[in-house]
Parts: structure tokens; C-alpha cells; sequence
């Protein structure tokens, strides 16, 4: 388990974390001038949907004003390449605004579970689709997703 200390303040609750996998950085991740703390790391656990639990990324970014930390973004992302990704920023629409992408795994129909396959297709192709986290001036909130 990992916390997050700025100044020896207490800036997050404990969370899961591998520390070799975990980076801490400031960044001005909402546009508006003074950096936000990211923090991004990996670990085990179940992600959204019932039947996948997966290897994730996990990003927490803060704002700080000197003495008190705000959460902003607390996202999950399913770890889907070899290159470990599984959540990144990036300005997806191009108008000067980072937005949080997570992947999310999913599969193809059909969809099995303990016996039970439902779609009525016998061929699937394993996928994924990223979910769309915008910033929205308080905290970066789910918009949609695409299909990779």
C-alpha cells in the first residue's frame, strides 16, 4: 500500500500500488495555470464490469493549494497492451485541454460466464474500448467512449 505526502502533509487516502510501477509528478493538467500532483500506478483488482478483473493503472490527481489537497480525477484503467498501457492524458480533440483516457477491456460477443455464453456467435475477437474523462472546471468526469 502506498500515500501520497506533499510537504509531510497527508494529501491521499492508502491505496493499492506496486511500488516499482508507481510515478508522482506535477502537472497542469486542467489548463488553468499552477500544476496538479498525478499520481499514476498499478495494481490487481476487479475494474467496472463483473467477470474481468485486471491488471490496472490507477491515476489520482490533486490540487493544491499549499495546505490542502482536492481530488480530481480518481481513474481506472484496465492494463490491455504490452506496453503496460492502460490509462494515459492526452488532448484527444485538440483544443488546448487534456482529457483522461482508460481502457476498458471488453470482448466481442459472445459473452461467457461459467458455462453460460450469450450473443449466439461462436467467434469473438478480443478488443477493448477506451473510456473519455473531460475536465468540467471541478474534477474530470466520464464523457464517453471509443473503440480501439
Amino acid at each position: 500500500s502506498c500515500t501520497l505526502l506533499v510537504d509531510n502533509q497527508l494529501v491521499s487516502n492508502t491505496f493499492n500500488c506496486k511500488s516499482n510501477f508507481t510515478t508522482v509528478k506535477w502537472q497542469d493538467i486542467t489548463n488553468d495555470g499552477p500544476e496538479e500532483i498525478i499520481a499514476i500506478t498499478l495494481s490487481y483488482g476487479e475494474k467496472i464490469e463483473l467477470w474481468s478483473p485486471c491488471l490496472y493503472q490507477h491515476l489520482f490527481a490533486y490540487q493544491w493549494n499549499g495546505s490542502r489537497a482536492v481530488e480530481i480525477a480518481n481513474i481506472k484503467g484496465c492494463v490491455v497492451r504490452q506496453d503496460l498501457y492502460g490509462i494515459r492524458s492526452d488532448d484527444l480533440d485538440n483544443d488546448g485541454q487534456i482529457e483522461i483516457v482508460a481502457a476498458d477491456s471488453w470482448h466481442t460477443e459472445p459473452i461467457c460466464f461459467q458455462n453460460m455464453c450469450f450473443g449466439g456467435s461462436e467467434w469473438f475477437e478480443p478488443g477493448y474500448r477506451n473510456e473519455i474523462y473531460k475536465w468540467d472546471g471541478s474534477s474530470f468526469i466520464f464523457s464517453g467512449t471509443i473503440a480501439e
